[in-house]
């Protein structure tokens, strides 16, 4: 493993001397790749590394795909205390410690070294890691371990796949641990205490049925009719459980401290079925509202508004909204807003499925994304601008740990028959972190977003289109963390079309513009650090940005520009980059394999990425191509590389995402990720890792 910066390591040296579309649930899913809930549009499909996963972008933007999160067994993984290499064999040499007259020796940055206030580094040649901890191997992510400490090598956080707490009853059901709210008729005890809870039999609870009378009592037998009006009676009962039937909702709700709601039932039995749901559909602003309290969520469907004379006056829809709270979901769905507005809006349509602030959110299996909102506009005389933000997750601070389910996006505009000129643009997360901590863990994350700005004619003598989108399935911004481990990400299916349609005359010739621009990524840090562990990466090929103009008299600038990339780190974020894989078939002038931009710092350690042939790019710092063809061998000499070793391009062989044909570069070609400061002891499937020689490459053991 090679120090990409010998000048680094000399220049502390010299210091020296001077003086970082759509809907399955949130649960244990036996199946994940099936969808029963046919009524939203959504294509159900694993991604396929030869084609696009999801054809119909416009859809509730949350992708079918993969596996979400299983409490099925997993197997254990041996490990051998003595000379396995694994981080509770790390011992630092603390004879070269006490040099308390030749100051500070930091050789990567972070603050630590011998010699210095903060203490000696554990890992001297890499900032990300810097002080030793005794931590527990969580196999299965809840945030809880099990049998006995070891000592990590780790940075700020507590890292993927370890935990503080070893107390975890089941280390291989990511929903059972220590505190864990009562998932009902699940067959378990989630907190590893008593019986699983029964709907049908429960007692000191409450029971909605749609078109019931709040007048009931709310009794299984008289039911209340609205989650409003039985959140009040729970309350004031001190009831914490409140049972809901299978069936629509149109309201706003917030949540008191200590209530459990669960939903997806039949009213008729209180039983309930894998990917049935109680949908609630706002009628504000915000669907759910939880500030200062803690709750527990199951089988329920979360939908902003819709009603587009809301959302019109204001544009700014969120689903599901924690504020200085904690929640815990299991098997739930949250789709930002389908809204589809006709007029122009006076700012920018804001769309989110979960913002989390000052707040702790569990989710197991759960499905969000942004829910699909357009804006289709038709006549007028410019100018005019319009734009879409949306992300599926917003963390602005605290935490967010998603076990398995997906993230999705699909935003699109529609700007038509204006004069003069017309801009249109589409910005969508999968996830987006602008502080905190988020861990997103067997999440599949992507979807497809687009903005057309046609039949654009002259105002005097302008005439321009401009259509812009920005998709990425995962951007950590500003501060916090974010780990992706196990993942299947895309910058999703992205398209944009400029068309101007211009006459003028000899005596008033019109210039004519227009202007396609389209970028996506599946993993963008722009801040903060990033940590990804063995996911696949991959762009869509069909991602495209036109630009048709003409114009009888005067001059005509079509200008397109499409920018596509596996992974692009910028100023000042921080990126490490383990075990993982990808493929992008985007062959244009700003588009990349990899973009290091600025004075980003970027690892990267036994990956493996392919162009399919189609000659794309390795590396560019975004003004220009690095590494056009050829290898990676001189990635490690790169501005912004902090480390690199072991990365290949090369055919990975794919059969499907988990399985390779023989002769693999993906076979046993990983490192043991816990070396660097993150446990990976399953797969996406729940499979042991490693099963040969060594760790597989990307999200499965194919071994």
């Amino acid at each position: 493993m090679s120090n990409c910066h010998t000048i680094r390591s000399l220049l502390a040296a010299a210091i020296l001397l001077a003086v970082p579309a759509a809907l399955v649930a949130c649960g244990d899913s036996t199946d994940p790749t099936t969808d029963t809930n046919e009524e939203d549009s959504i294509t159900d499909t694993l991604s396929n590394p030869d084609s696009v996963a999801d054809t119909n972008p416009g859809d509730d933007a949350l992708p079918d795909q993969g596996d979400e999160g299983s409490d099925s067994a997993i197997a254990d993984s041996s490990f051998n205390d003595a000379g396995d290499g694994l981080a509770d064999d790390i011992a630092i040499d603390t004879a070269e410690q006490d040099l308390p007259d030749a100051g500070c020796l930091d050789s990567d940055g972070d603050g630590y070294g011998p010699g210095c206030a903060s203490g000696p580094d554990c890992a001297p040649d890499d900032a990300t890691r810097f002080r030793q901890m005794s931590l527990y191997r969580d196999r299965d992510f809840d945030g809880f371990g099990s049998l006995e400490a070891v000592q990590v090598c780790v940075g700020g956080n507590t890292p993927a796949g370890f935990a503080d707490d070893g107390t975890d009853p089941d280390d291989n059901a990511p929903s059972v641990f220590p505190g864990a709210p009562e998932v009902p008729d699940d067959g378990k005890a989630n907190d590893g205490e008593g019986e699983d809870l029964k709907a049908a039999t429960a007692t000191n609870a409450l029971y909605v049925v749609a078109g019931s009378s709040d007048d009931n009592d709310g009794s299984r037998a008289t039911p209340l009719g609205t989650i409003g009006k039985a959140l009040v009676v729970a309350q004031a009962g001190g009831i914490d459980d409140i049972f809901i039937s299978r069936d629509s909702f149109s309201e706003s709700i917030t949540l008191f401290d200590g209530v459990r709601l669960h939903g997806g039932y039949d009213e008729a039995t209180w039983t309930r079925a894998a990917n049935q749901f109680s949908r609630i559909t706002g009628t504000t602003g915000v669907t759910v509202t939880v500030e200062d309290a803690v709750v527990a969520l199951d089988g329920l469907e979360i939908r902003g508004s819709d009603d587009e004379v809301l959302v019109q006056a204001n544009p700014d829809v969120t689903a599901l909204s924690l504020k200085n709270s904690t929640a815990t979901m299991f098997n739930d769905v949250v789709a930002g807003s389908s809204v589809a507005l006709g007029a122009p809006s006076a700012q920018a349509l804001t769309v989110t499925g979960i913002r989390v602030e000052g707040s702790q959110l569990h989710m197991n299996g759960c499905r969000v994304g942004d829910g699909g909102p357009m804006l289709s506009v038709y006549g007028g005389t410019g100018p005019v601008s319009q734009g879409i933000e949306s992300q599926g997750i917003l963390l602005v601070s605290g935490s967010v740990r998603s076990i398995g389910g997906t993230l999705g996006f699909g935003a699109s505009m529609t700007l038509s028959d204006f004069s003069g000129s017309a801009a249109g643009s589409v910005k969508a997360r999968g996830i987006l972190v602008q502080g905190g901590n988020g861990i997103l863990v067997g999440v599949d994350i992507g979807g497809g977003i687009e903005a057309n700005v046609e039949d654009v004619s002259e105002s005097g003598t302008v005439a321009v289109a401009d259509a812009a989108v920005d998709g990425a399935g995962a951007e950590i911004t500003d501060n916090g963390s974010l780990w992706l481990v196990n993942c299947l990400i895309n910058g999703g299916l992205n398209k944009t079309f400029a068309e101007v349609y211009a006459q003028g005359t000899a005596e008033q010739p019109v210039e004519a513009r227009g202007n396609a621009r389209t970028s996506g990524v599946p993993v963008l840090a722009t801040g903060g650090t990033m940590y990804m562990a063995h996911c696949d990466l991959y762009t869509e090929n069909f991602s495209e940005a036109v630009a048709d103009v003409s114009t009888t008299f005067g001059t005509k600038t079509p200008s397109t520009s499409v920018a596509m990339h596996l992974i692009q780190v910028r100023e000042p974020a921080t990126a490490k980059i383990v075990n993982s894989a990808g493929y992008s078939m985007v062959n244009s002038e700003k588009s990349s394999l990899i973009s290091l931009e600025g004075l980003g710092h970027m690892t990267m350690l036994n990956s493996v990425w392919w162009d399919k042939g189609y000659e794309v790019c390795r590396v560019t710092n975004g003004v220009e191509c690095l590494i056009p063809d050829g290898g990676l061998d001189s990635l490690a000499q790169l501005s912004g590389c902090d480390r690199a070793s072991g990365n290949l391009i090369q055919d990975q062989l794919w059969g499907w995402w988990d399985s390779v044909n023989p002769g693999s570069p993906l076979l046993d070609g990983g490192i043991n990720p816990e070396s660097e400061g993150i446990g990976v002891f399953i797969d996406r499937a729940s499979n042991a890792r490693p099963k040969g020689e060594s760790w597989d490459i990307g999200a499965y053991e194919f071994n």
